[in-house]
């Protein structure tokens, strides 16, 4: 966002306050973020930009948000699984689970110490169920071919 002559972005601890979206720059939000997804073995991998040298986040401007660029990943996690938490990071939760990845199902919000502990203990894949089965998250991934894991009863 430009106010005079400096160029404001995002912060996390604030990006509830700038987006003022109404329901037609969401949907344009969500048509946008869907055509730079291609589903790959239960991940929703972003294509565009890359956030600075490492780290591998896709960057997004989505409408409604000037100039300011968001890493990809937030987009949907922000629009379909109920937004952000203040003090709260968006970490993937699976140990191999590619950076580009913007399933919201892959992610879960904590705080950084929390998060920095887990990547330590990360053994293999998880879900976040409560964000696969949200609603907005399961209209979306049926609109658009993605795939979301379903659990299953134990025999």
């Amino acid at each position: 966002m430009k106010h005079g002559i400096k160029v404001l972005f995002f912060c996390r601890l604030h990006e509830v306050e700038h987006p003022r979206w109404t329901p037609d720059i969401e949907h344009a939000n969500l048509v946008r973020l869907a055509a730079k997804i291609t589903p790959l073995n239960g991940c929703w991998i972003a294509s565009g930009p890359v956030l600075g040298k490492k780290g591998g986040y896709v960057a997004f401007i989505p409408e409604g948000a000037n100039t300011a660029q968001w890493t990809l990943h937030r987009v949907p996690w922000n629009l379909l699984a109920g937004g952000p938490k203040p003090g709260y990071e968006l970490d993937h939760m699976a140990k191999d689970c590619n950076p580009s990845c913007c399933n919201p199902a892959h992610l879960e919000p904590g705080r950084r110490g929390e998060n920095e502990k887990l990547k330590r203990r990360r053994r293999g894949p998880s879900m976040n169920w409560a964000a696969a089965e949200a609603p907005a998250v399961m209209v979306f991934a049926r609109k658009y071919g993605l795939l979301l894991a379903v659990k299953t009863m134990p025999a």
